[in-house]
């Protein structure tokens, strides 16, 4: 989904694990001696678990989407899209143009066409790595970071409808199939 509605499905676990907390935990917790029960804390584990989860997804979703949107063409040395390396100044600004006008993408389900490595490499010596596919249901492009070097865990970026296009005006076209 993109745009409003994939926000509202995005809030949706948030809520879920408001609605628990604030149904379920007065109830077990106003029991006498509720710390001697397994099952409240058990239900306290989950909640933390799931907040924390939740959060740490939405957290680094909010800072990839954040990183794309403020990119400048003067803080990147060069942009590597699968083998391609794109380092000239009106190469860069174009690429970073449509990053602009990210919208909110929420998957539920796969739908995009194969994935390619996308590089940004600073002018600082950081780099920042994600992943973009084209998405055949609405013409653009899919954009995911991935969550740390050993959980692996993708989150969605934004959605760009002028990417493809501006990739492939650069020689670097976006595959169509999986």
């Amino acid at each position: 989904m993109i745009g409003a509605r994939a926000v509202f499905q995005d809030l949706i676990p948030l809520f879920v694990i408001v609605v628990f907390g604030l149904i379920l935990a007065p109830i077990f917790f106003s029991r006498e001696r509720w710390w001697k029960n397994v099952v409240c804390w058990a239900i306290l584990a989950l909640w933390v678990f799931l907040g924390v989860a939740y959060s740490t997804v939405m957290v680094a979703a909010l800072r990839g989407r954040h990183f794309l949107q403020s990119l400048n063409s003067q803080s990147v040395q060069s942009i590597t899209v699968g083998s391609v390396i794109i380092s000239q100044d009106w190469a860069k600004t174009a690429l970073i143009a449509p990053l602009h006008e990210l919208h909110w993408f929420a998957s539920s389900h796969g739908g995009w066409a194969t994935e390619v490595q996308l590089r940004f490499q600073l002018t600082n010596g950081d780099h920042r790595e994600f992943v973009v596919a084209f998405y055949p249901r609405q013409r653009g492009a899919v954009i995911r970071g991935k969550l740390g070097n050993w959980l692996h865990t993708p989150y969605d970026c934004g959605f760009s409808s002028e990417l493809p296009d501006v990739l492939a005006s650069l020689g670097t076209p976006l595959p169509t199939g999986q």
